[in-house]
């Protein structure tokens, strides 16, 4: 099996941004077990070289490739944080307003996650499509891409479809 190594440029890109998102987990979670951020960054730096294997350069850039292992691992780890919280051993009381709201802030991370590195790993054109319909109506779209309303809504139909594929369709139900 040939197995492609991680260029320099992608490399001190996924370090720059472990060191960023260890920082950020830990100030979110005040716990001893993410509190060391060393051991985050080499934890979260080992889950992108054990998956580099799996990056296909036809699916997306390796920047969006890193950035979606990266994420994946956080909610991972923040998901294992609130287990451990659950824990019989745990002798903090948490309100259900508590626990509903550290639920949906671990699900807003894992959606925003998924739907950029789905977005990420669409071609230009359609990243520029989804770009405007985040501040405009698919009229108003159509009108600043100069672009006919029909091709436009072509488009949706398609990052749709691509959306599908990388499963975002699972937090809408």
């Amino acid at each position: 099996m040939l197995t492609r190594s991680i260029d320099p440029a992608t490399l001190t890109f996924a370090q720059s941004l472990v060191r960023i998102k260890a920082r950020q987990l830990a100030r979110v979670i005040p716990s001893p077990a993410v509190n060391n951020r060393k051991d985050l960054e080499q934890e979260l730096l080992l889950e992108v070289v054990v998956r580099w294997s799996r990056f296909n350069p036809s699916r997306g850039s390796a920047e969006a490739f890193v950035e979606r292992v990266v994420e994946r691992k956080l909610c991972k780890l923040l998901r294992d944080a609130k287990r451990a919280k659950r824990g019989p051993a745990a002798s903090i009381s948490i309100s259900c307003d508590d626990a509903i709201d550290e639920r949906d802030r671990i699900r807003d991370t894992c959606i925003r996650a998924d739907v950029r590195g789905a977005v990420n790993a669409m071609p230009e054109r359609d990243r520029r499509v989804c770009d405007q319909l985040l501040r405009e109506t698919v009229s108003e779209a159509a009108r600043q891409l100069r672009t006919p309303r029909a091709t436009l809504e072509y488009a949706v139909d398609r990052i749709r479809t691509q959306m599908r594929k990388a499963e975002i369709h699972e937090y809408l139900s």
